[in-house]
């Protein structure tokens, strides 16, 4: 789905190969800066699911070979909600 296609290429923005935030203050402001990510990382599975195209799983394994990437990835999943 074109949805899925804009979350993996937000998530593969090179910003976020800094990996993940050192400080609550970091993370904080990384979640103010890119209001996108949170919904980026809880959902871009739930928008590539069934038979995805080509496109998407190679947005999926690039994205998921970059380990700081990745990184930031499940430092985001783990962001509790206020």
């Amino acid at each position: 789905s074109k949805t899925a296609t804009i979350c993996l290429t937000y998530l593969s923005f090179d910003v976020f190969e800094a990996g993940c935030c050192t400080s609550d203050e970091t993370l904080s402001s990384r979640l103010q800066e890119y209001p996108f990510l949170k919904y980026a990382v809880q959902f871009w599975d739930a928008h590539a699911r069934g038979d995805p195209q080509k496109t998407i799983k190679e947005l999926a394994v690039t994205f998921l070979e970059n380990n700081s990437k990745v990184v930031c990835f499940y430092q985001i999943m783990r962001v509790p909600e206020y």
